[in-house]
């Protein structure tokens, strides 16, 4: 998920005195202090937007850590039933090492 919010680019052209028109030196006032006035209001919602991404992020993160745990216990599990030789009685000879026996139930 990315985030879709997007905060409004500052108006143009930006006030100027020395260059504007009184009317077009209005305009664009107006235009800026909209600008400014808008902000908190985009701002809060792209903060909004980054902290359930965030939340999603730490879900995953998460969710993945289990799964990692998951993995290991079959991982263990696997290796303990590759290693497994029979009941002890029945077994002669030298093992090699890593070798997985049941004994007495056990």
């Amino acid at each position: 998920m990315a985030i879709t919010q997007d905060l409004s680019p500052v108006p143009t052209p930006v006030p100027n005195r020395s260059s504007q028109t009184q009317g077009e030196f209005d305009a664009a006032s107006d235009a800026l202090f909209q600008w400014l006035e808008d902000l908190p209001t985009e701002a809060n919602a792209w903060a909004d937007q980054a902290n359930t991404l965030a939340n999603e992020v730490d879900a995953d993160a998460d969710a993945a850590e289990a799964s990692r745990l998951a993995a290991e216990a079959a991982r263990d599990g696997a290796q303990a039933a590759a290693n497994f030789r029979g009941d002890w009685a029945s077994l002669s000879g030298p093992l090699t090492r890593p070798a997985t026996v049941r004994h007495a139930g056990a």
